[in-house]
């Protein structure tokens, strides 16, 4: 027999076993003293002054809850706070992200798109830097030229090329700018090409700019503040001058008397200064090999199998009678295959030396007249146009003004051949003589149409020098 519950009363005071309507069960109400109720609505004036007379029997008083008392939410459940969490730790990898882009957006324009290799010292094992007691530069010109001598006597051995070669042989620190703030440090090797302190090195090493900090280490480990007394990104040559006598300068000798087969010496700074003065040896491999991307200004490189790392850019190639040959270059690189190092002949690099000692710049070069930097792939794929340059300036002197072309138009295009880097303007600008017009296409990010245009060619009389994304 079953218990009643006290609580429940008799049948017939049970509403709900009678058969009347169920009832839902009282959840009391909360009102504050203004009358309104907890959900908001206001309650009407009656039922505020007749609150506690009127309420129905049976029924708990109403209660009352001051305002100044914080009302107390429920504690959130677990499934709740896992939620939250996750949403917390998608926001934490989507800021990530964006950080990231903004770095790397950052690191593809730092120098205004300058599609140059450097050569970086990435290795953790990095001990020589710019020391404390560096010579500084007292800014002497100098009349010094480079000659090139035949060869005479018999070939020594690699021991004594060594030997008669090392001394005139030097480390490249550069500092080179970045329109970031931060910039970015280099390491390559040097020639010196004179006794009071012309040295000869690679332009990427330099970063393609005069605004780069340059300091040299001779073979006695002293250190001198470098000026830079020209550059020419064409041919990727550089020259520097320090203020140093008495130095031991190598001797040049003529790339056409080479022959293949003929026994070669590298000599340089792989990995930077971790490994300064390396010798390495091969065979010239071919002569006279133009490089697609490198030969366009009609500049052939001698190739060799003599390892060619990067650090030893700028250093020199030398044949068995101890006389440079060739410089090095670790920019010019063939991927996907070992053994295969090129140098500049020294026979086709020592009118340009010679130009930029005595004026900083060399003949005949054109440039267009605007300071631009490369778009990156994502602002290209926005613009659905396959690359370019974007304009930062037009020179006063440049065609283009009075062309409809603007500021922050887009060059990709150039004698039917796109651009997608400055390495790509600099190869088909060195096809083409001062003066020269040349058709190009130009995105108006404005009239968001493409304009088509002639460019006539100013030449470039170091002007491109000033800046490192100046073509």
């Amino acid at each position: 027999m079953e218990e009643k519950d006290p609580q429940q009363g008799s049948p017939a005071e049970n509403p709900q076993e009678s058969g009347a309507p169920k009832q839902p069960a009282y959840q009391p109400e909360e009102w504050y003293p203004d009358g309104s109720r907890q959900s908001g609505e206001k309650v009407p004036p009656q039922l505020q002054q007749n609150a506690q007379d009127n309420l129905p029997a049976g029924r708990p008083p109403v209660s009352y809850r001051n305002p100044a008392v914080p009302y107390r939410r429920k504690p959130l459940s677990k499934g709740i706070k896992v939620l939250i969490g996750i949403l917390l730790a998608l926001l934490v990898i989507l800021v990530g992200m964006m950080i990231g882009f903004g770095i790397h957006d950052a690191r593809q324009s730092e120098d205004f798109g300058s599609s140059e290799s450097q050569e970086p010292s990435d290795s953790s094992e990095t001990t020589v830097s710019r020391a404390k007691d560096v010579i500084p530069n007292n800014g002497e010109k100098t009349n010094s030229i480079i000659t090139l001598q035949k060869k005479a006597g018999s070939t020594l051995t690699p021991e004594t090329v060594f030997t008669k070669v090392s001394p005139s042989v030097v480390g490249v620190l550069a500092n080179i700018p970045a329109a970031n703030g931060k910039p970015s440090e280099s390491q390559g090797t040097g020639i010196v090409a004179s006794s009071d302190g012309v040295i000869l090195t690679n332009s990427h090493v330099i970063g393609n700019t005069n605004s780069t900090t340059v300091t040299v280490i001779l073979s006695d480990s002293k250190q001198y503040d470098a000026r830079i007394l020209g550059y020419d990104k064409t041919s990727d040559l550089a020259v520097l001058k320090i203020s140093a006598t008495g130095l031991t300068a190598a001797a040049f000798g003529e790339a056409e008397e080479l022959k293949v087969g003929e026994q070669v010496l590298a000599i340089g700074n792989p990995d930077g200064m971790n490994y300064s003065n390396s010798l390495t040896g091969g065979y010239v491999s071919a002569l006279n090999r133009p490089i697609a991307g490198h030969s366009d200004n009609g500049m052939t490189y001698i190739q060799t199998d003599a390892a060619i790392n990067p650090g030893n850019s700028g250093g020199p190639l030398c044949n068995l009678y101890g006389q440079v040959v060739g410089i090095n270059s670790c920019k010019i690189v063939t991927t996907g295959y070992e053994g295969m190092g090129f140098a500049i002949p020294m026979s086709k690099a020592v009118s340009i030396i010679n130009q930029l000692i005595q004026k900083g710049y060399v003949q005949g070069r054109t440039r267009l007249g605007i300071i631009c930097r490369v778009v990156p792939s994502y602002e290209a794929a926005m613009l659905q146009i396959s690359g370019g340059v974007q304009i930062i300036s037009i020179d006063q002197e440049s065609s283009l003004n009075g062309s409809g072309v603007q500021k922050d138009d887009i060059l990709y295009e150039i004698d039917g051949k796109k651009i997608t880097a400055l390495d790509d303007l600099t190869g088909i600008l060195s096809k083409y003589k001062p003066g020269d017009e040349v058709p190009a296409k130009v995105y108006s990010t404005k009239k968001a149409k493409t304009l088509q245009v002639k460019i006539k060619l100013l030449e470039d009389k170091g002007e491109t020098q000033k800046t490192v994304s100046q073509p």
